[in-house]
């Protein structure tokens, strides 16, 4: 008993001693968060929807592919005030198994090349693809100084670099699906700003007369899936 009471005494002076250390211990409290870039916005002022309207079939070529004029398709990219920035930009058709693979146009590699089309779906009673479209950039202007020549291009999209590995000249290529491209600047380098601007002519191209259905309506449409990254 004795023991035991002389160790019950002993506790409560050790603890008396350790009183003042003891009342001092404490949890943390963690703050943390990230501070983002500011957000810019996409928009396409010239309109989401092109419409060719009602083509007649008698209009079509026979034995060869028709294209169509072509119609202007503006796209902005806007970042808040202060907010400088380099953008690139790539687009993905929504439909690419009915892209059909037709004729470039003289000088410049678009609708002939697989890489550059986009789908404009299937003939529901022939099932045969009814054509393409293609995006042949016209110009692009960043923060109001304008380029109508030349645009850089990273070939693969995918590894999103910083830097576009090529200058091309924008009267010569269509928009190809697995690029990125950025507008540049006098020396040939990504632009910096605040707002970009992308205007492209948007032309169709319909497979030949004789692969379309001539005793109904056949309605055509496609999609091009634009995205904007900054760096």
């Amino acid at each position: 008993m004795k023991l035991f009471k002389l160790g019950t005494t002993l506790s409560v002076a050790g603890f008396a001693a350790l009183a003042p250390f003891i009342a001092h211990a404490a949890s943390d409290i963690n703050v943390k968060g990230v501070i983002g870039p500011s957000a810019c916005v996409v928009d396409i002022p010239s309109g989401t929807d092109l419409d060719w309207g009602t083509i007649s079939w008698d209009s079509l070529n026979k034995s060869d592919f028709t294209t169509l004029s072509a119609k202007t398709a503006t796209i902005t990219i806007n970042c808040p005030e202060g907010t400088t920035t380099k953008t690139a930009m790539w687009i993905v058709d929504a439909d690419p198994s009915s892209a059909m693979v037709g004729r470039n146009n003289s000088g410049r590699a678009d609708h002939g090349d697989s890489g550059r089309i986009f789908g404009i779906g299937i003939d529901p009673v022939t099932k045969n693809k009814i054509g393409n479209f293609v995006l042949n950039p016209v110009s692009t202007t960043v923060d109001g100084t304008a380029n109508v020549t030349n645009f850089g291009y990273n070939r693969d999209a995918a590894t999103h670099s910083t830097i576009p590995g090529s200058v091309a000249l924008m009267s010569k290529w269509a928009y190809y699906t697995a690029e990125e491209w950025s507008p540049l600047d006098a020396s040939n380098k990504p632009a910096s700003g605040t707002s970009f601007t992308w205007t492209f002519d948007v032309e169709p191209q319909i497979n030949k007369a004789s692969q379309i259905s001539a005793t109904t309506q056949v309605p055509w449409n496609g999609t091009a899936q634009v995205n904007v990254r900054y760096f």
